[in-house]
């Protein structure tokens, strides 16, 4: 039996790495050639605030044999801060940008993975080994300094929310059919509507439904390796649950073929 134990702060590479600004040549276009001249473009502009993404993690560990190391089980657990996470920040546009990348976000993640590892069969010529593997991975958005839309909310690829998961799926509550068949929904004000929902809208989104997160919060795998003389056949499962998927849109807000619109019993009526 083995116990491990680790604590370290470590930076990361943000995917911007430009605190000032980057300026490229280029020889623009003039009438006159003899006129010509080089000149410096800024192609981005000065980000002075943007740092280093930065997490501090403790790590746990152990590792245990049994009969004569034939069955091996190993534990780990991990709790990790992150912290000056780097994202898109809108501007006020003074500078020509609407979009830039900043300093945006705090995040704390913990989870552990177990492994277990049976040596079933062991002779001379075969030897049959069959590994188990399961991870728990959880995370949330402690603090955070941008506004998402209710269309980045609810998007298919997740957005961030501060008290909810990274890449966290949110819906519209749904508030069931009119007389016409109509679908309607919750705004944010409380009430009732088919199509007042601003899309654009940032602040008072409390209304907006947490359905889960776009990545998985178990995953793992099952494999068992065969081996005989010289040969080997590695047989392996993976798994992954936890997480939701948004399905695509269903329906096209508009049709050249109205026909296409109708269930396939109505087409040819």
């Amino acid at each position: 039996m083995s116990a491990k134990a680790s604590f370290g702060v470590t930076p990361q590479f943000p995917s911007v790495t430009n605190s000032l600004n980057k300026l490229i040549g280029d020889l623009p276009w003039r009438s006159n050639e003899r006129t010509r001249e080089l000149v410096l473009k800024i192609s981005e502009l000065a980000n002075h605030n943007l740092t280093y993404e930065k997490n501090k993690e403790i790590n746990i560990g152990t590792q245990m044999g049994f009969l004569k190391n034939r069955i091996n089980l190993t534990a780990e657990w991990y709790h990790r801060n992150n912290y000056n996470l780097v994202g898109n920040s809108p501007t006020q546009g003074l500078n020509g940008v609407i979009i830039r990348k900043g300093n945006v976000a705090e995040m704390k993640a913990w989870g552990a993975e177990l492994t277990l590892q049976t040596k079933n069969i062991k002779t001379k010529d075969f030897e049959w080994t069959t590994t188990f593997i399961y991870n728990k991975n959880e995370n949330k958005i402690t603090k955070l300094y941008v506004d998402a839309s209710v269309s980045e909310m609810v998007s298919g690829s997740g957005f961030s929310k501060q008290g909810y998961p990274v890449e966290a799926i949110f819906s519209i509550p749904f508030r069931g059919l009119t007389g016409d068949g109509l679908p309607t929904f919750e705004n944010a004000d409380g009430s009732t509507t088919i199509d007042g929902i601003r899309m654009d809208l940032r602040k008072g989104l409390d209304f907006l439904k947490y359905s889960g997160t776009t990545k998985p919060t178990d995953q793992g795998s099952f494999g068992n390796l065969f081996k005989y003389k010289g040969l080997s056949l590695n047989v392996l499962f993976t798994y992954a649950f936890g997480n939701v998927v948004r399905l695509p849109t269903a329906f096209k807000a508009k049709y050249t073929n109205e026909s296409l619109s109708f269930p396939k019993e109505f087409r040819d009526r």
